[in-house]
């Protein structure tokens, strides 16, 4: 027996089963392995088919959305050109009927210069009353609008439209008249520039300007002390404490821009007085007729007209009114035939102009504060009488003070009084009125 032999004898005598068994076991995993392989390439190929399948749809659907979308900018580009052409040709009507309406407004403007200046050429008067009439008719134009529109809406309103209509011609006429004097009162401030300065209290009733008198003379037999005190303050106080407590009662309350204007006039006489000057108050005693001489100061053969302008700081003043002072010294020195030199008091500061001319007419140009606290008691002596007068009494503004004479400018009531003087007998009321 070969060896093979033997050992195939041995084999299939001993272990058939086991190799079987390897045999099988073989064959089953290589025929597991074809299937596995056989079902996984089935997997593979129906997975790239369903994903194939999703690419072509997801595809299919971003190209329709991509499409309505570029449908849908193409009709937006469409739609803006449309619009910006429609714009462009808007514009160009809208330029095109702006340039008619400024050439139509240019000749117009140009019809109404030629036709006031043929107005104003014959006469102001005439060329004012024109000008007046012009605008009540430009006013006429737009209120037939109004009527027009309340005769022609839908619910037409015939009689608010005719009573509008009366109305509107009575407003009319009364337009034309208030320009007319607005142009006419315009006319007098420019020639008179002194009622500018009084233009807020010339009708204030408390100014004497009608009778070109001291307001304070209103009634000679009234103590004006009553005026700053209380009936019961004026009725138990002492005459020296009741006058002093009047006194501070006038100094304390606010005053009307024409009383700081005569306060003013009246520091600027202390100023002088004490500078032995001769002071006359032309200014509040003549009032609008004082031609612009506040104050006339004599000093032997010197003579200084003062014109005092107290404005606030944000008033210039222009060469109108150096104008004016330098005529008034003008025509005083005419009529005295004495030389005289101008002076021109004020609070605030001169325009360039006004300075240039103030120097060029020698005018003295002052700049000086008002001092509200200085003393304005005058105590005078008259024919031996010792008397004192406070800022609100009748003749205060006629009297004048020499210091050389013993006279004086006193701060209190106690001044005055330790000194021998007392107030006028004439500002003592009555008995029968205390």
């Amino acid at each position: 027996m070969s060896m093979f032999g033997y050992y195939h004898s041995s084999y299939s005598n001993n272990d058939s089963p086991t190799g079987f068994y390897i045999f099988g076991g073989i064959v089953a995993i290589v025929i597991i392995g074809w299937i596995c392989g056989a079902i996984s390439s089935h997997i593979e190929k129906r997975a790239r088919e369903l994903s194939d399948n999703k690419v072509a749809t997801r595809k299919g659907e971003i190209d329709s959305y991509a499409n309505q979308r570029k449908k849908e900018a193409d009709e937006y580009q469409k739609q803006i050109r449309e619009e910006a052409d429609q714009y462009q040709k808007r514009v160009r009507k809208e330029a095109d009927q702006h340039h008619k309406d400024t050439v139509y407004d240019i000749d117009r403007k140009q019809k109404f210069l030629d036709a006031a200046r043929t107005q104003l050429d014959s006469g102001y008067i005439a060329g004012r009353r024109w000008l007046a009439q012009y605008i009540a008719e430009a006013e006429k134009a737009r209120d037939n609008t109004t009527i027009a529109y309340l005769r022609s809406k839908s619910h037409p309103a015939l009689s608010a439209a005719a009573h509008v209509k009366i109305a509107n011609q009575d407003r009319r006429e009364a337009t034309e008249k208030i320009k007319f004097l607005e142009y006419q009162l315009a006319s007098y401030i420019e020639y008179f520039p002194i009622l500018a300065e009084y233009e807020d209290i010339i009708l204030d009733e408390i100014a004497g300007f009608n009778r070109g008198n001291d307001i304070d003379d209103s009634d000679e037999n009234i103590d004006r002390a009553f005026v700053y005190l209380k009936r019961e303050e004026y009725r138990k106080l002492p005459p020296s404490e009741r006058n002093q407590l009047a006194l501070d009662a006038y100094k304390a309350r606010n005053k009307s821009p024409w009383e700081i204007g005569r306060l003013y006039e009246r520091y600027l006489g202390y100023l002088y007085e004490m500078d032995r000057w001769d002071v006359n108050f032309h200014g509040i005693h003549k009032g609008l007729e004082d031609l612009g001489r506040d104050l006339i100061c004599t000093k032997k053969d010197e003579i200084q007209i003062v014109q005092a302008k107290c404005w606030s700081r944000d008033k210039v003043i222009h060469e109108k009114h150096v104008f004016q002072l330098y005529g008034t010294c003008v025509g005083y020195q005419l009529n005295e035939k004495r030389s005289v030199a101008a002076v021109f008091a004020t609070t605030t500061l001169l325009s360039d102009v006004a300075t240039i001319v103030a120097k060029q007419l020698n005018i003295k140009v002052w700049g000086q504060k008002l001092e509200n606290d200085y003393p304005q008691i005058k105590c005078n002596i008259n024919q031996g009488n010792r008397i004192y007068h406070l800022p609100f009494d009748q003749q205060y503004d006629r009297v004048k003070i020499r210091p050389g004479d013993g006279e004086f400018y006193a701060l209190t009531v106690a001044d005055a009084e330790t000194k021998g003087f007392r107030r006028a007998k004439r500002h003592i009321p009555q008995a029968s009125n205390a």
